[in-house]
């Protein structure tokens, strides 16, 4: 009866830990980019995904300083949609420079560039990205990742899903939300309003950065 309280108790003590990190400043290398963002807006929300070995990862930005809402891209301009036809030449010339911006910081470098859309579009995306509440939404750290009862459910795990992160930027402090594989787990065992809010974002940025 004992040991199962001490279970209890150290379990909860872990839950509380981990809604606590998930609330808190994220500390852990934090790209420049991102203080610089923090020095230059009244607040900013990127969302990137996880590090691909050969591949550099984009970085959607989305700020705001006073009224002015602005949109930019860190990551290649090498389009990839189109890259059948392109002559394999020209195509290992700009997979090469896709290896050389993994190997620098995400700084303010030539790879960090405005994206303009007209002012009501970037306006219309801040409104809409904000009305999912993101300062306030619950990631895998607070909720949990994949499914619960995996054992009782069937075995709904996947360990190459990809992850989305979705940093908050403010003039206090940097968050990070992250996601596991939200696709796929949200088709296996649908029902949580974080999961599904970040995959709305990221529908709503790939459609007005232009990216789908």
């Amino acid at each position: 009866m004992k040991n199962r309280l001490l279970l209890k108790i150290v379990l909860l003590s872990l839950m509380l830990t981990v809604q606590l990190v998930s609330a808190q400043e994220f500390k852990g290398n934090t790209p420049p980019l991102y203080k610089y963002l923090q020095n230059s807006t009244d607040s900013a929300l990127v969302l990137t995904y996880d590090q691909i070995p050969d591949y550099p990862v984009t970085h959607f930005i989305l700020s705001k300083k006073l009224d002015l809402i602005t949109l930019y891209l860190y990551g290649s301009p090498y389009d990839r949609r189109g890259v059948k036809e392109i002559p394999r030449e020209i195509r290992n010339l700009f997979q090469k420079r896709d290896l050389e911006i993994n190997r620098l910081k995400i700084d303010t470098n030539a790879y960090f560039n405005a994206k303009y859309i007209i002012p009501k579009k970037a306006k219309e995306l801040w409104k809409k990205t904000i009305a999912f509440h993101p300062w306030q939404m619950a990631d895998d750290a607070i909720d949990g990742e994949g499914c619960p009862n995996l054992r009782v459910q069937g075995d709904y795990g996947i360990y190459d899903g990809g992850s989305i992160r979705l940093f908050l930027i403010t003039k206090d402090t940097i968050r990070r939300l992250y996601f596991y594989a939200p696709a796929f787990y949200d088709k296996k065992c649908p029902g949580r309003l974080g999961r599904k809010s970040i995959l709305k974002i990221e529908q709503l940025f790939k459609i007005y950065f232009d990216k789908n």
